[in-house]
């Protein structure tokens, strides 16, 4: 799994086996100075924060406004060491980080050691991975088990319900990738027999309904939301091609 975000004009990204990469769009340099090899990675308020691939419940973050450096006390356990249920996904809404495990969320208050605050979110729904799980000002939309959510910070919304038997009929719902784009959430699958994501279901923000159903997208990643140009855009799982 790679995860990345674009801070300070430069790009830093994670893959879950070496440590952090940083690209300021001439050179590409390692962050060897990072404790732990991470597959999750988030600016949040002047901190670069990633997870721990090794301890699944360990988030560490570096110093702030220095994203290369990383003091060995600054790092918090979500809930708590070795719990069962690791990280899967980081989110961000209302100045609040919430952080995602398979079957349920946190939410961490505060900027910095002195503040920082870590409880159990309102709502206790998780998703699978940071490839199912998509935020934008308002809302964090994740995927679970048991469908695709809005939430708000406070309660979430089963997005889902309008084709819920088919959703619920994806043999393998971890597959499952959120995108936002034109006021429309995408949610691209594998469907029963398939080897590849190749349906997708789209819901309408705007109107707040169920759009379409659509066939025959294998799509394997997707970006539109720093777009500059208004373009989504869709990388193809069968061929390298966009």
């Amino acid at each position: 799994m790679c995860s990345s975000d674009l801070v300070q004009d430069a790009l830093y990204w994670v893959n879950g086996y070496d440590k952090p990469y940083k690209y300021d769009f001439s050179t590409v340099t390692q962050i060897t100075a990072a404790p732990y090899t991470p597959s999750l990675i988030i600016e949040h308020k002047g901190l670069l924060i990633m997870n721990d691939v090794d301890d699944k419940t360990r988030i560490f973050y570096s110093n702030f406004a220095d994203y290369s450096t990383f003091t060995s006390t600054d790092f918090i356990y979500v809930p708590a060491p070795k719990s069962y249920d690791g990280l899967t996904a980081f989110a961000k809404l209302n100045g609040v980080l919430y952080l995602f495990a398979r079957r349920n969320k946190f939410q961490l208050y505060g900027s910095d050691n002195a503040t920082f605050s870590l409880d159990e979110a309102s709502d206790q729904r998780g998703t699978f991975s940071q490839e199912s799980l998509v935020f934008d000002a308002n809302y964090i939309f994740h995927a679970d088990d048991d469908g695709v959510h809005q939430f708000n910070g406070t309660e979430s919304k089963n997005l889902a319900k309008p084709f819920l038997e088919d959703y619920l009929a994806i043999s393998d719902k971890s597959t499952v990738r959120l995108e936002i784009y034109n006021n429309r959430l995408y949610v691209f699958y594998t469907p029963a027999g398939g080897s590849d994501n190749s349906e997708c279901f789209v819901i309408n923000l705007l109107l707040d309904k169920y759009e379409s159903l659509d066939k025959g997208t294998y799509v394997g990643r997707t970006f539109s939301r720093y777009a500059q140009d208004d373009i989504f855009i869709q990388a193809s799982n069968r061929v390298a091609a966009l």
